[in-house]
């Protein structure tokens, strides 16, 4: 569903004391559409990418993608590192950010959304003319879906949950605007949001994390990939 579309339904289900009005622009349909694909989007998982961070040797810390909301598992040059904090790091080595060799652990700073490697890498990221990484870093992150920006813009949602963002609309508008009537029909579409925004939490968070985790009759670096955590095909409601 488009965003165009969005809108004539949007127009169709408004009741009568708010069709037409002039508080209601493009403009602000616009901004509470991607309100709403935002808030769908706060406590899901329904998009997930991945991408190569090229290292520099001796820097410790490197730039997440913009869209990245949560890192869920990295690798090193193709060997699996495990997530950590820079608290745990700082009890274990007194030279953390300084120590290098061939990294092993990762961190989030989410502060200004960055990622840490410890120890940090001794060689430059090498891409052959074929495209393959070397000494590289590889993470996969669950993403913030692209705002919307056009009619013909379609949001990076299964398409059952479209929905949701024509009743976070709604619900915006009556809390705007309005008559008596506004308060009840605010939280009637607020209602149908939450149900939709449930309903994707609910299948994009069914399955046990997808992050590295260790076997529990193993050696202390024998690590494996835990089962999936999002189904390949979000289930229809």
């Amino acid at each position: 569903m488009t965003f165009g579309h969005m809108v004539r339904l949007f127009w169709d289900m408004m009741g009568a004391e708010l069709t037409n009005s002039p508080q209601v622009t493009n403009d602000i349909l616009l901004r509470w559409a991607n309100m709403s694909l935002e808030r769908l989007c706060a406590d899901a998982v329904a998009l997930e990418r991945e991408t190569d961070i090229l290292c520099t040797a001796a820097v410790q810390e490197y730039d997440l993608p913009d869209d990245c909301k949560r890192v869920w598992r990295a690798a090193y040059d193709g060997q699996k590192i495990l997530l950590t904090s820079k608290w745990d790091l700082q009890q274990v080595d007194n030279t953390w950010d300084r120590s290098t060799g061939i990294p092993r652990r990762y961190y989030v700073n989410g502060l200004n959304g960055m990622i840490g490697l410890y120890p940090l890498p001794t060689t430059d990221t090498v891409v052959d003319p074929f495209g393959v990484v070397s000494f590289g870093l590889h993470i996969f992150y669950t993403a913030m879906p692209p705002q919307l920006l056009s009619p013909e813009d379609e949001p990076a949602l299964p398409v059952w949950a479209h929905m949701g963002i024509v009743y976070g609309m709604l619900s915006m508008a009556y809390s705007m605007i309005g008559t008596q009537r506004r308060g009840p029909n605010a939280q009637y579409w607020k209602n149908r949001f939450d149900e939709v925004a449930m309903r994707l939490r609910v299948r994009t968070n069914m399955k046990t994390p997808k992050v590295w985790a260790i076997r529990e009759i193993a050696q202390p670096e024998d690590w494996i990939m835990a089962k999936p955590r999002r189904p390949e095909r979000i289930p229809p409601p």
